[in-house]
């Protein structure tokens, strides 16, 4: 330890001192990294069109149904498609590869229009296949937790959408999962 005598000023802390030592400039970064962080997590959610719509209040104009084909009054319609049952991939307590079975009932969301419905009706069989296809690629722990939930809806909209060849398909929703 050394001694401050009158004539001495004392050192100033230096470096990681220094900076550790000026609270307000921690917070403030920690602040910035907090930002950071929640616009990584929405982009990686959501995607770009999605934080665009988001931040815009959605975008959509008086004339976007009428520009897609919807009907002036706008709202939807449901395809339900029948239950499918699919062999994935599980895993044993010790680790090694087993086989189990999914139980899936699938609704696809689309606009309400007389030339959309007769696309979706004519599509479903597509669609089915489209859907069993992929799922029998999956495992157990692709269908975890609600992360597993958003990724299996948005790979289903995004093969809906391959098939009918367009944005008809607006939203899959999940009526039944059962893994068993």
């Amino acid at each position: 330890m050394t001694e401050v005598s009158e004539g001495q000023i004392p050192e100033e802390p230096t470096g990681l001192r220094k900076l550790l030592g000026n609270r307000l400039l921690v917070f403030g970064l920690a602040g910035l990294l907090a930002v950071a962080a929640l616009g990584g997590g929405l982009f990686a959610a959501l995607g770009l069109d999605g934080i665009t719509g988001l931040v815009g209040g959605g975008g959509h104009t008086a004339e976007a149904p009428a520009a897609h084909g919807e009907a002036a009054a706008g709202g939807t319609e449901l395809l339900d498609l029948d239950e499918m049952v699919v062999n994935i991939t599980g895993f044993t307590a010790t680790g090694s590869k087993t086989s189990r079975f999914m139980k899936l009932k699938v609704s696809v969301v689309y606009g309400k229009s007389d030339a959309n419905h007769a696309l979706m009706t004519e599509k479903a069989p597509f669609l089915r296949d489209s859907f069993q296809t992929y799922l029998r690629n999956l495992t157990e722990n692709d269908l975890r937790g609600s992360n597993g939930l958003v990724t299996l809806k948005a790979e289903l909209l995004k093969r809906a959408r391959a098939v009918t060849d367009g944005d008809v398909p607006k939203a899959i929703l999940i009526g039944d999962l059962i893994i068993q």
